[in-house]
């Protein structure tokens, strides 16, 4: 058995990856540029996807994600094992604090906000640059703990989550005065918790 990853799987999922983070419905032709592939290898993923419904053709036959997606979407995000341990610990932080909490992943260029201020999956996908989390993921081969970024008169701040390479942690909406060494350690504090136990402090 060939141990190569399967590029017919990865380059599908990648372009009903695409569809979801486009705003709009979107032809072959375009979708293929916007993914440097070839448009009739583009064409023929599409319809598999389409077969399997997970991508639909509007009345103009632009694709757009289907609803066997839309259903596993919603599957996806009640069964993250990071939101289910996060909900309380993401309460309590904002409580606590009195600042926005988050939990986001990132893939690509883009982060997904699984919470953002008290609501799951809250927001679309937004610009990796510019989001604490973004930079963090981006920067974490150089070994860094934590992140932040200005947003005009206040700032996100965000660390990884233990164990989760695309995970991480926030708080905005902080004000450019507050001191962020506290808020870093609670940070911390709160990624072991949502990460969970390692296998070593796991009970048999």
């Amino acid at each position: 058995m060939s141990s190569q990853p399967n590029r017919s799987l990865a380059d599908g999922l990648a372009l009903l990856a695409e569809l979801a983070i486009a705003d709009k419905a979107l032809g072959c032709r375009p979708l293929a540029r916007r993914m440097a592939m070839d448009p009739v290898r583009a064409n023929r993923l599409l319809k598999a996807l389409t077969a399997a419904g997970y991508a639909e053709q509007d009345d103009q036959r632009r694709y757009r994600p289907g609803p066997a997606f839309q259903i596993f979407a919603a599957i996806a995000l009640h069964g993250s094992v990071l939101l289910r341990r996060g909900r309380t610990v993401l309460a309590a932080l904002q409580e606590d604090t009195g600042l926005v909490a988050a939990l986001g992943l990132v893939w690509g260029d883009q982060v997904v906000y699984l919470w953002h201020g008290g609501s799951c999956a809250a927001t679309a996908p937004f610009p990796a640059r510019t989001s604490s989390i973004g930079r963090l993921i981006a920067a974490r081969a150089k070994g860094r703990r934590h992140a932040a970024v200005v947003h005009g008169q206040h700032r996100s701040l965000a660390v990884p989550i233990p164990g989760h390479d695309h995970a991480g942690l926030a708080l905005t909406a902080i004000p450019l005065k507050r001191p962020l060494a506290p808020l870093i350690t609670r940070l911390h504090q709160d990624a072991a918790q949502i990460a969970g136990p390692t296998p070593a402090q796991e009970t048999p």
